[in-house]
């Protein structure tokens, strides 16, 4: 599949490239912007052609293709997540659409500056992004949900879970009189990780289970994934899901292998551990725990995770009468929350 589709998308350059040779300094305004597009995985080229797309655009007085050349250089920013330089272009490109009376155009700014700030923890910034583009937005629905969403998962960072809940409930809203399932099932997805954050796993579960049937009904294999996944982690509440966990968390892996997605082994061998330890099985417990750690380290995955589960660890050696093994796994536990602090303030400086 991943060689199918850099096949599929160098034929597109070349074939760009070939009428490009052909074209008008006009016509190749919008070409280098497809090119970029076409590109958008390798950073530097595609602002390569960005880059050409603008020169020409300026000197060719192209406003359109120049707004959205402007536009692009903050979408290039944004996939290498410099979010600061990104949510500059897209201030760039503002007056632009402006001048245009290109509304959709800037609502679709204000979505890019409220992800770069919502991605840079500036969550009062994100969310006021967010509400300029709806202003624009009002008479596109789905972009109208889509911005809803999004200002429900930055309540949700800031624990604001009932304003988290209310907005993601206007987005499915939406999303039903209009049809999206995708939207649909991403809503409800949301919903069920706000709810277990709340402690309330029944209701967490709900709306698990309708985000499981509307990603298999449209065949969305990574949505599928991580929704399977997300029902594992919630069904421990009952004991007599354990096994059903379990399961869960088997076709999870499965999935995201099929996917290429094998950095998520760490969580899953996580979920399993804790299950196993749930059930009294302290020695396959702490041989699932000791993988997640190793496939952990050589993903190189975040501090958090890592703290999880040497806090895990030490739980189980606790629960063995091993409190030497637990005093170890503890302090390493300690030594990665600090890090985490340390990074928190180091983010927020």
């Amino acid at each position: 599949l991943i060689f199918a589709t850099t096949t599929f998308s160098q034929t597109k350059v070349d074939s760009l490239l070939r009428v490009c040779e052909k074209a008008t300094n006009t016509q190749k305004t919008t070409i280098y912007i497809e090119l970029a597009k076409a590109t958008f995985k390798e950073s530097a080229l595609s602002n390569s052609y960005n880059r050409k797309a603008f020169d020409l655009a300026v000197v060719q007085k192209q406003l359109p293709e120049q707004a959205k050349s402007v536009y692009y250089t903050g979408r290039i920013y944004s996939a290498v997540r410099d979010f600061t330089d990104a949510i500059r272009y897209y201030e760039k490109a503002l007056p632009l659409f402006r001048q245009l009376n290109d509304t959709l155009a800037m609502a679709d700014c204000y979505r890019y500056i409220g992800i770069a700030n919502f991605n840079m923890s500036k969550s009062k910034e994100a969310i006021a992004s967010y509400l300029e583009g709806l202003k624009l937005a009002k008479n596109k629905l789905d972009y109208t949900a889509e911005l809803l969403g999004n200002i429900g998962l930055v309540h949700n960072e800031m624990d604001n879970v009932n304003e988290a809940i209310h907005y993601f409930r206007q987005a499915l809203s939406i999303n039903q009189s209009i049809r999206d399932i995708e939207s649909m099932a991403v809503n409800y997805d949301y919903l069920g990780a706000t709810y277990s954050r709340m402690k309330m796993p029944e209701s967490s579960l709900v709306n698990y289970h309708k985000a499981l049937y509307y990603f298999q009904k449209i065949r969305k294999e990574d949505r599928y994934a991580v929704s399977l996944s997300n029902m594992a982690w919630i069904l421990p509440n009952y004991p007599d899901s354990l096994n059903k966990a379990i399961s869960y968390f088997n076709q999870a892996w499965g999935k995201f292998q099929e996917l290429g997605w094998v950095h998520y082994e760490p969580n899953i061998q996580f979920g399993i551990a804790n299950i196993l330890y749930k059930q009294g099985k302290l020695e396959e417990s702490v041989s699932a725990y000791k993988k997640s750690i190793l496939l952990a380290n050589q993903f190189k995955r975040e501090f958090f995770l890592k703290k999880q589960l040497y806090q895990g660890l030490s739980e189980v050696y606790q629960k063995k009468g091993d409190y030497k093994h637990a005093l170890e796994n503890q302090i390493l536990c300690s030594k990665y929350n600090d890090s985490i602090t340390e990074k928190q303030k180091f983010d927020q400086v």
